[in-house]
């Protein structure tokens, strides 16, 4: 392995780490303070809504400027953010601010990820070996999922939620360490002395999606499956703590549960991208999840909800690895932040939308098995339209 991707593999680990923390401890604090599922759809939604505003910035920023100095700074930045989101935990700050300052963490991480996607097409460079190293990323960050949620549950339960947003600050902090030690600047700093026109730069971004219709079908089957997954996980935390009496330890362990799911996902795309195409490969696991999903209806504890959430989460993870290996492989570097950027923003349009939708769902009819059907069948219906759209055919060709 690359000494650059080692790098880069170390900072992604330790800020995955501490991002954990920060995902499981807000949601929680968010019930604690307010027992609304309303507030918690509210604060999801707003954590979400940055990809519908800022995802182009992104896109733009990658492929003009050094990749590597923006994510630097995008990580100091956010280190600065959540140190402040404790303290004002700590003082016992009101509703607003904490959504403001959520708002603001997750708009820099929105502008942060085409830049990120860019940058490890800079330090790979072997498109061949593209596919490992996503899944790889994948698995690492699956593998966290078994034990990041254990750890935050059991340090909320003892000390509350306040310590989780101090360890998240300081392990981005390290993080930006590694990113710095990295000696790969990227493609984009050659053509950053002769930037175009933001409108032009855009235009080319729409015109790389049009001439691939995969980029386009399959950010619209992800537009679907992101509000079927997002309908439902709103309310996760709320089921978990509400109706199946978890405490803060099996929240995590249901996470980490969940997370096995995901792992086996990420480490076996690889070994299904040999045998499918990676457009057929991606409807098929959506149908797949759609179906699984009915079963949460069988959930009656945190471990069987985990369980069945886990097996969804298989499906979803190997959908990752196909669709941004494909766009890797066919999309040149020089404007890979962009098509990022637009694919993603489509993509997660429908995520603010399903959390207050779920949300509301669930605080108005208080029936849980309503949510699950609402979100299979959407999952289902994507898969099976997207059988007659050329994501269905799409396969990389180098």
């Amino acid at each position: 392995m690359e000494k650059n991707y080692k790098l880069f593999f170390i900072a992604y680990v330790i800020a995955n780490v501490g991002d954990w923390f920060f995902k499981l401890a807000m949601p929680i604090y968010l019930f604690e303070k307010t027992g609304s599922a309303l507030y918690m759809a509210v604060g999801y939604a707003l954590s979400f809504l940055p990809f519908l505003l800022f995802t182009l910035v992104g896109g733009i920023l990658a492929d003009i400027y050094a990749r590597k100095y923006l994510i630097v700074i995008i990580m100091f930045l956010s280190a600065a953010v959540v140190g402040i989101i404790s303290y004002v935990i700590h003082i016992d700050g009101g509703l607003a601010l904490i959504f403001v300052l959520s708002f603001t963490i997750s708009s820099l991480s929105t502008i942060g990820h085409p830049i990120l996607q860019s940058y490890i097409v800079d330090i790979v460079q072997d498109k061949a070996k593209l596919a490992s190293r996503n899944s790889f990323l994948l698995s690492v960050d699956n593998t966290l999922v078994l034990v990041a949620p254990i750890l935050s549950g059991v340090l909320i339960s003892v000390v509350g939620a306040k310590l989780c947003f101090v360890v998240n600050a300081a392990a981005l902090l390290v993080a930006t360490l590694f990113i710095m030690l990295i000696d790969v600047k990227g493609v984009n700093v050659k053509i950053s002395k002769n930037i175009k026109s933001i409108t032009n730069m855009l235009k080319e971004g729409f015109i790389t999606i049009k001439a691939q219709p995969f980029l386009l079908y399959g950010s619209i089957l992800f537009f679907g499956t992101n509000f079927s997954t997002n309908f439902f996980n709103v309310n996760f935390v709320y089921i978990l703590k509400e109706y199946l009496l978890a405490n803060p330890t099996q929240v995590g362990i249901c996470f980490a549960i969940t997370g096995i799911g995901a792992l086996a996902g990420s480490f076996f795309a690889p070994q299904f991208l040999k045998k499918f195409s990676e457009g057929r490969l991606i409807v098929i696991m959506t149908v797949f999840a759609g179906i699984f999903m009915f079963a949460l209806m069988l959930a009656d504890n945190y471990i069987l909800l985990g369980a069945i959430w886990g097996l969804v989460s298989f499906f979803g993870a190997v959908n990752v690895v196909a669709f941004f290996t494909l766009r890797q492989k066919v999309v040149p570097s020089e404007i890979l932040g962009r098509s990022v950027a637009i694919t993603r923003m489509i993509s997660y349009a429908s995520i603010p939308l399903a959390a207050i939708l779920g949300g509301m769902t669930l605080n108005a009819t208080n029936n849980v098995i309503l949510i699950i059907v609402i979100a299979a069948s959407v999952r289902i219906l994507m898969g099976i339209l997207a059988i007659f759209t050329p994501l269905f055919k799409s396969h990389a060709k180098i």
